[in-house]
């Protein structure tokens, strides 16, 4: 195989990767494995050292401090090594990081990547919703899971529109933002949607437009209203309704078997029980346990012991590995976001396309980890590694990359 055909594989597998994540049984992994061997490859073929920047160096000790934390954890607790199988593909797709860092390849192939995710997560969940007629579309993976990466897709593919220069370009991206963001309200998974105000929020505040005030505050102005009339779509006032209603049954009546009070009930025992485990936490693999006894005890709804995690990845760290665990997981978000901000002031242009849509994926990220076990999710474990060293790769290429091989 030459050189130049490594190279054309790899951008063309990192194309397919999103829509073969979203709409294929183990696509994403059988994609991933595929650029992994290429890329093990082409560092062979290519042994020329590329010195790690500052940005790297810290993405890689955070990457590292999250993964130590979790072996120890496990090591202390006796659990099951299974409960490092995510955890561990922060450290199998790092040739992936290594290699894309060193070559010159396109970033278009990471953008029109994007761009057919987007389209390919509202064909799925089109022909999910109105032909075998589900109540909610879920792609390959679970509902929670479809909504959020189908979001965020459509929050990068919305970021890469508005930084473009041409009309057509714009064109297919805006398009790509609408038609990902309708997965996700089919999905109907609400706490996703929380995605949509949040990244918009944070364009406005980092202004990678360098609109002026009066245009930003315009234009979230015109968001809200879009947001705002949305309710009215029969399948989002209903979630948001029930949502709403089943809050008010909590709070008034502690009614804790519902969607939404199951997750009150259980983020209150979690953090009840975090702050008598401060230091290490209770371990991975002793959730069940724990419920089961604050349960005897009547401290919990009997219905928390049909739930099988906590529902929020910070307060799931927090509980399994004290805070330490907390910190560590709130560096493998901040690291990146502070990052991908420095670079975003120092770039021009199109330039920047990269560290704008990174801020996408982050914020996206910590957003839907309010509601869901982020990295204990197979698909947003292999999404979000997958395109932060991705995104820190083609970066790094400006820089450091030769034309070709």
């Amino acid at each position: 195989m030459s050189q130049n055909l490594i190279l054309h594989s790899a951008g063309l597998l990192i194309l397919l990767f999103p829509a073969m994540l979203m709409t294929v049984p183990d696509g994403g992994s059988v994609t991933l494995v595929l650029l992994l061997l290429i890329s093990a490859t082409g560092l062979f073929l290519n042994r020329n050292p590329v010195p790690l920047d500052n940005n790297e160096k810290l993405l890689l000790a955070a990457v590292a401090a999250y993964m130590l934390i979790y072996i120890f954890n496990i090591w202390l607790f006796n659990s099951k090594i299974s409960e490092l199988d995510n955890t561990f593909r922060f450290l199998l797709l790092l040739p992936i990081f290594f290699y894309i860092r060193k070559i010159k390849l396109n970033p278009n192939y990471l953008y029109y990547g994007l761009l057919a995710g987007a389209v390919a997560c509202f064909a799925i969940a089109a022909y999910q919703k109105f032909y075998l007629d589900y109540s909610r579309s879920h792609g390959v993976t679970s509902i929670i899971s479809f909504g959020g990466i189908s979001m965020t897709l459509a929050m990068m593919s919305f970021t890469i529109g508005l930084l473009s220069k041409t009309g057509y370009t714009k064109i297919l991206f805006f398009s790509g933002f609408i038609l990902a963001t309708w997965a996700s309200v089919l999905s109907g998974s609400r706490g996703t949607w929380l995605v949509l105000p949040s990244c918009l929020l944070i364009l406005f505040l980092i202004n990678p437009q360098k609109w002026s005030l009066k245009t930003r505050v315009s234009a979230g102005l015109i968001s809200l209203l879009m947001i705002s009339t949305s309710y009215f779509l029969p399948v989002v006032q209903h979630r948001v309704d029930t949502a709403l209603n089943e809050m008010n049954a909590y709070i008034t009546n502690n009614v804790a078997n519902t969607s939404v009070g199951i997750r009150l009930d259980i983020w209150h025992a979690s953090i009840v029980t975090s702050t008598k485990h401060p230091a290490l936490g209770i371990g991975e693999g002793n959730f069940s346990n724990k419920m089961k006894l604050l349960s005897d005890q009547g401290l919990v709804d009997p219905y928390v012991l049909n739930i099988a995690h906590v529902h929020n990845e910070y307060i799931s760290a927090l509980l399994h590995r004290g805070f330490p665990g907390l910190i560590t997981l709130l560096l493998l978000f901040l690291i990146p976001l502070i990052a991908f901000s420095k670079v975003l002031i120092s770039e021009q242009g199109e330039h920047r396309i990269l560290p704008a849509i990174g801020i996408m994926l982050v914020i996206s990220s910590m957003t839907v980890s309010l509601s869901d076990m982020f990295f204990s999710q197979h698909k947003y474990t292999l999404f979000y590694a997958g395109f932060i060293y991705l995104i820190y790769a083609f970066m790094r290429q400006r820089s450091t990359a030769p034309t070709r091989y």
